[in-house]
C-alpha cells in the first residue's frame, strides 16, 4: 500500500538496532496519516507524536497523539488522541514538558495543550509579522534537563559487512504448519535509492505499484530447521522473499531492514509478533553453527529487470500471435506498442491483475502464497500451458523474478519524469500535447461520435478521470465498485486505446471502423459503421491527432527508444554524486550504467559524527 503502513521506527544513535516502534501492522487512524516528530514523555514509557494527514502535510502539520510502548508495536489501543483540530486546524512540533502538558505551535502562535486536550495560545505573532511571512516552528523550553544516557556502540566501522540470523522462517503469523518444509532459500532484494524524484507519484516506474526499484542481490540457503545466517553490505535497505525449491514465492517481506558495519541482527521468523521471545525448541539453529552464507547471484537473471528489454521478448515469442491488434484474443493486447505512459502489454498485465505483487493491498500480513508469482494469474496460465505455449525454464524464472521484484516497467531511475504524454508536474498533468488545433478537432469528434455510448472514453489522450491510476483499483478492492465496472474503465483507458507506435492500429480507430476496411466494426450508428472507411473525414481527424501525439513522444523519447537522453536534473545529480564526469555530454549518458554505478558505489564509512 502506498501510505497505510510503516510508521514510527527507532534506532540507536550509531544507526544500529533499527526496529519498528509502533503501527507497522495497521492502517493509520485516521487512515493514511504519517506519524512523525515523536518525542519521549518525561518520566514515562510513552511518547508524543504528530498524526499528519495524507503522505504528511507541510512542516509536519497534524493532530497530537500519545502512544504507550508497553504493549509492542501492534496494539492499536496503545494510541490515544489528545487533540484533533477541526477545519484543517493543525499543530506543529510538540515538545512534552511533562506527562500532562505539551508545548507546541500553530505556526502563528505558541500554545500549550494539556492531557485532556485543552489548548491555549500564550504568544502570537503580530499582524505585521504574519503579513511579512513570519512563522513559528520548533519551540523549545529554556530549562535544565537530565543529560541523555550514552549508548555505547558495538559496531566495527572498518568492517564491510554486517550479519543477519533468521532463527526459524516458519515462526510467525500465518506461517508454520501450512508451509513447514517448503522454504528452501531466501531471495535477498535491495530496495534501491533514487538519485532524484519529480512528483509525488510513481509513474512511469509502475502502474499503481512500487515507488522504488528492487535489485536482486542473490539467494541464501534455508536450513531444514528453518534457520538462515548470512552477510549483507552495510548501510543499504534489504527485504526478503521466502522461496520454495522452484523459486516460487512462499512469503514476502513488506518492510525492509538494514545492518551497520559489523552489526549482527536477528529475527525469530517471518512476521512474528514483536512481543514474542525466541522459542526454546531450537536454541542452536543449524545455520548459526556455520559461517555466514554469501548471497549467490542467480545465473541468467539481471540484477534489475527491465520490462521492455527482458519481459517483452518473452511475450513477443509466445503471446503476441494471439494478442495483437489484428487478432486481439479476449480483447487483450500484449504487444510492446507504446501507449501514452506504458506499453500496451505492461498496462494490460498490471491493470487486469495478471501479476500480484501486493500493490495497494491494505493487509499488512499475508497468508503464504498470497503475494508474488505463486498467486499471479499470469504464472497460472503458463503452468496450464495457456494457448498451448511452452516457455523455457529461463523464461519462466525471469517472469517469476520480475513479479517478485515489484513488476516494474523501466529498469532505471533515468526513466523517471520522461517519455510520458501528459506527464505529471507537481501532480498536475502537462496539457501541452493536446493544446493545439489538431486535438481540438479530435476532441469534437470524440464528443460527437463516441461519448453518447462510451461515457468511460475521455475526450483526449491525457484525460484519465475514468481510471485514475491508483484510485479505481483501490475502489474495487474496497468494494466501492464491482469488477465489471472496473474492467469497463480499463477497456476505455487512454493507456490502451491509443497506439503511439502504429497510430493506425489504435483501438480508438479500429473499433468504429468498418470490417471490410480493416476495422472491428464494433461501433455502429443505425446499423452502419461509425467510420465507413479510412478516408472518412472523422477517421482522418482522429488519426492525425494520434500521429501528432506519436510525433510528440518521438521528440521527447521514452527510456526504451533509440536516442533517449536523460533529464538535466538526473544528469546534474549523477555529476554531484561523482558518478558521471562533469565533461561527459548528457547525450552520451547510459542511465543503466549510471544507475548501476550509483547503487554499487562504496558506502561512506560509518561515523559517530
Amino acid at each position: 500500500s502506498q501510505v497505510h503502513f510503516h510508521h514510527l521506527w527507532s534506532m540507536s544513535p550509531d544507526g544500529s538496532r533499527q526496529s519498528v516502534l509502533f503501527g507497522n501492522q495497521h492502517t493509520s487512524v485516521p487512515q493514511a496519516c504519517l506519524l512523525i516528530d515523536a518525542k519521549p514523555i518525561p518520566g514515562s514509557d510513552e511518547i508524543i507524536t504528530v498524526f499528519s494527514p495524507g503522505h504528511g502535510r507541510r512542516e509536519h502539520a497534524g493532530h497530537l497523539a500519545r502512544i504507550s510502548l508497553q504493549a509492542g508495536p501492534d496494539q492499536k489501543e496503545a494510541l490515544e488522541f489528545i487533540w484533533k483540530g477541526e477545519d484543517n486546524e493543525y499543530i506543529y512540533d510538540p515538545f512534552p514538558l511533562s506527562s500532562e502538558l505539551f508545548l507546541t505551535t500553530t505556526g502563528k502562535a505558541l500554545a500549550l495543550i494539556d492531557a485532556q486536550g485543552h489548548k491555549q495560545d500564550f504568544y502570537s505573532l503580530s499582524a505585521a509579522e504574519q503579513k511579512e511571512g513570519y512563522q513559528i516552528f520548533e519551540p523549545r523550553p529554556v530549562i535544565g534537563r537530565p543529560q541523555e544516557p550514552v549508548i555505547a556502540s558495538a559496531l566495527h566501522p572498518q568492517r564491510e559487512e554486517g550479519f543477519m540470523l533468521v532463527q526459524d522462517v516458519y515462526q510467525g503469523r500465518n506461517m508454520d504448519d501450512p508451509v513447514r518444509g517448503k522454504i528452501k532459500k531466501l531471495l535477498i532484494l535491495e530496495t534501491l535509492p533514487k538519485p532524484i524524484n519529480y512528483t509525488g507519484g510513481n509513474e512511469p516506474l509502475t502502474y499503481t505499484g512500487s515507488f522504488t526499484l528492487e535489485r536482486i542481490v542473490g539467494t541464501v540457503p534455508v536450513e531444514s530447521d528453518g534457520s538462515a545466517y548470512f552477510s549483507l553490505p552495510p548501510n543499504k535497505s534489504f527485504l526478503f522473499v521466502a522461496l520454495d525449491a522452484k523459486n516460487r514465492a512462499v512469503q514476502r517481506m513488506k518492510s525492509f531492514t538494514s545492518v551497520m558495519p559489523g552489526e549482527t541482527i536477528t529475527c525469530i521468523g517471518c512476521h512474528e509478533h514483536r512481543t514474542l521471545a525466541p522459542a526454546n525448541t531450537n536454541p542452536y539453529p543449524i545455520a548459526g553453527q556455520k559461517p555466514p552464507a554469501q548471497p549467490q547471484a542467480i545465473a541468467g537473471i539481471p540484477e534489475v529487470i527491465d520490462f521492455p528489454r527482458d519481459i517483452q521478448p518473452i511475450l513477443d515469442e509466445h503471446c503476441v500471435r494471439c494478442h495483437n491488434p489484428a487478432n486481439r484474443s479476449g480483447g487483450i493486447l500484449l504487444t510492446g506498442h507504446r501507449g501514452p505512459v506504458y506499453s500496451h502489454s505492461y498496462f494490460n498485465l498490471l491493470a487486469r491483475f495478471q501479476v500480484n505483487d501486493g500493490r495497494n493491498q491494505y493487509e499488512p500480513l499475508n497468508e503464504p502464497g498470497r503475494v508474488g508469482d505463486t498467486s499471479s494469474p499470469l504464472m497460472q496460465k503458463i503452468d496450464d500451458h495457456h494457448g498451448q505455449v511452452e516457455l523455457s525454464g529461463r523464461e519462466i524464472q525471469l517472469l517469476r523474478f520480475w513479479i517478485n521484484t515489484g513488476a516494474t516497467y523501466p529498469g532505471t531511475y533515468g526513466a523517471l519524469g520522461s517519455g510520458m504524454i501528459g506527464r505529471m508536474i507537481r501532480n498536475e498533468p502537462d496539457m501541452t500535447p493536446v493544446d493545439n488545433p489538431v486535438w481540438e478537432k479530435a476532441q469534437k469528434v470524440i464528443e460527437t461520435q463516441c461519448s453518447s455510448c462510451h461515457a468511460e472514453l475521455m475526450p483526449h489522450i491525457i484525460e484519465e478521470k475514468n481510471l485514475i491510476w491508483w484510485k479505481s483499483r483501490a475502489e474495487m478492492m474496497n468494494g466501492n465498485i464491482d469488477e465489471k465496472a472496473y474492467f469497463e474503465k480499463v477497456r476505455f483507458s487512454r493507456h490502451i486505446v491509443y497506439d503511439l507506435t502504429e497510430p493506425a492500429q489504435s483501438t480508438l480507430l479500429l473499433a468504429p471502423l468498418a470490417r471490410d476496411t480493416g476495422g472491428y466494426g464494433l461501433c455502429t450508428d443505425q446499423q452502419q459503421p461509425v467510420l465507413s472507411s479510412t478516408s472518412d473525414p472523422d477517421y482522418q481527424i482522429l488519426l492525425q491527432a494520434i500521429q501528432h501525439s506519436k510525433a510528440f513522444l518521438d521528440s521527447i523519447k521514452r527510456f526504451d527508444m533509440p536516442g533517449f537522453v536523460v533529464r538535466p536534473e538526473y544528469y546534474r545529480e549523477m555529476i554531484r554524486f561523482g558518478i558521471l564526469a562533469p565533461d561527459m555530454p548528457r547525450e552520451q549518458v547510459d542511465p543503466y550504467f549510471a544507475d548501476r554505478k550509483y547503487w554499487h558505489a562504496v558506502t561512506q564509512p560509518w561515523s559517530r559524527k
